[in-house]
């Protein structure tokens, strides 16, 4: 049993109120923020990459909170084994690439803003699956950017990188 807690006495008892409905905060960091961003309008949500103490394992995508002095306050942060002390770091989309969803067929991470299959066998797989047309792509293609900023400027998305 974890324990760690919010030093904050508000946001402790919304984080287990929280842990209440949901059980663990384990992949909850986007509900468990927007709920406190609601809660408590002072606090802005964060998108970015948490990582452990010395930088050793990236736990990739995350989403965690700041209050009006620039503090952290992470209410997931207990999902990690360092429990928040590692390093957060603030997507910027003109040096990240961040997932966009998954493969409809076999799970694996999209990079695209299209909800499409990750490859052509993929596709072959759903459509017999589910007797429909095969999406025919495009599959890959996407993998060849570095960046979301020339993602979205493909696909005429507007990006905001998150201070």
């Amino acid at each position: 049993m974890s324990t760690f807690k919010l030093v904050e006495p508000r946001y402790e008892a919304l984080r287990k109120e929280l842990l209440d409905i949901s059980k663990s905060s384990r992949g909850s960091c986007g509900y468990f923020t927007r709920i406190f961003s609601e809660r408590f309008p002072e606090l802005k949500r964060v998108a970015g990459f948490y990582y452990a103490p010395g930088g050793v394992h990236s736990h990739g995508e995350h989403w965690w909170l700041t209050d009006a002095a620039g503090n952290i306050v992470d209410p997931t942060a207990d999902q990690f084994p360092s429990q928040g002390t590692g390093v957060y770091v603030c997507y910027d989309p003109s040096r990240h690439i961040t997932a966009k969803g998954t493969c409809p067929y076999c799970g694996s991470t999209l990079f695209a803003f299209a909800r499409k299959p990750c490859s052509s066998d993929c596709d072959a797989e759903l459509a017999a699956e589910w007797n429909c047309l095969r999406s025919s792509g495009p599959f890959e293609a996407d993998m060849e950017f570095s960046c979301d900023a020339e993602l979205a400027e493909k696909y005429g998305v507007v990006l905001e990188a998150v201070a």
